[in-house]
């Protein structure tokens, strides 16, 4: 069994058509993978959904059907939703320290959450988790992290802006 946590940014192409979609569904959809989620991400979806619909000029009928299908993949144990555990707050705090003081890059609270989140599952499950985003960013300041490179593989929907791999 292979674990796969994933950001809101990469799940969001298991329900919105877009390059990376076939990979996100293909993993999303294998009976040998399980894939997890923040509780944050249960919030922030749909606001992905939302800016989804107001720049393609969809309807409130569209972003109903594509939370439905979210909140399906929920409710039959397809996608698993996380708590954040106290420790995984401290952590953040830490990856604040790390991140936007030490090198001076931007974090958001939300990627911050999540991506500790995903260290707390691999540590629950005691097996290395792949973290999938498709946020350069996360990406780019999470591979520089022994901690968090020491229990998950992080992979990058896209390209990465440096040349470097897009796996870590």
């Amino acid at each position: 069994m292979k674990d796969y946590f994933f950001d809101t940014c990469a799940l969001q192409h298991r329900y919105i058509d877009s390059e990376y979609s076939r990979r996100v569904r293909l993993l999303t959809s294998r009976r040998d993978v399980k894939c997890y989620i923040s509780e944050w991400t249960v919030a922030e979806i749909a606001s992905t959904f939302a800016l989804h619909c107001r720049k393609q000029s969809l309807s409130v009928a569209k972003f109903d059907a594509l939370i439905r299908r979210f909140l399906e993949d929920v409710a039959s144990s397809r996608l698993t939703v996380v708590a954040t555990p106290k420790r995984g707050f401290v952590r953040a705090q830490q990856l604040f320290r790390f991140a936007g003081v030490q090198k001076s890059l931007g974090l958001g609270t939300g990627d911050s959450l999540i991506a500790m989140c995903a260290m707390e599952v691999a540590r629950m499950e005691q097996r290395r988790v792949h973290f999938m985003t498709s946020d350069w960013k996360l990406f780019n300041i999470i591979r520089r992290l022994d901690a968090f490179q020491s229990v998950c593989g992080c992979e990058l929907l896209g390209r990465p802006k440096d040349g470097s791999s897009a796996v870590a």
